[in-house]
């Protein structure tokens, strides 16, 4: 029963943080993982949000998530170093490798259980394009970002 009520409150807080901006005057966006992301991918496969504006992510599962924009589905990245991609070619902290020489526009940090963490590179993107983005850890977790 005790493990019912902890799911219970992780999937709540997950809602609260995936609400959609201006429901219930609450103006946050969010990435959402929820137990089993792993399989059944972001809870929150797609975003929309303004240029600029913050989103974070929230881990409501017991593996380690991040959320990087997707440079090969995508096409591009940023041709500039950007903090979180590596000098030179080699494997990031995350063990993904930027090898098409292009950094990710946006990246988060890699985070576990109850984490919560911003994205960070949001500033970079272009209002109307539509970015894509996954998990480093689980290739199978894909998601969109649609900016306004």
């Amino acid at each position: 029963m005790r493990k019912l009520a902890l799911g219970l409150a992780l999937v709540a807080g997950a809602a609260f943080f995936a609400a959609p901006a201006g429901a219930g005057g609450d103006d946050r966006h969010g990435v959402v993982a929820l137990p089993q992301a792993k399989v059944t991918g972001y809870a929150t496969p797609v975003i929309v949000a303004e240029r600029g504006e913050e989103i974070t992510f929230n881990n409501f599962d017991l593996e380690k998530h991040d959320v990087v924009q997707d440079v090969e589905t995508d096409g591009f990245g940023s041709k500039k170093r950007l903090p979180w991609c590596p000098k030179k070619k080699k494997k990031s902290a995350h063990g993904h490798d930027h090898d098409h020489g292009e950094c990710p526009l946006f990246w988060s940090k890699l985070i576990g259980l109850g984490e919560s963490t911003r994205i960070l590179g949001l500033k970079n993107l272009k209002p109307g394009e539509t970015y894509s983005f996954f998990c480093t850890l689980h290739h199978g977790m894909k998601g969109t970002l649609i900016v306004r």
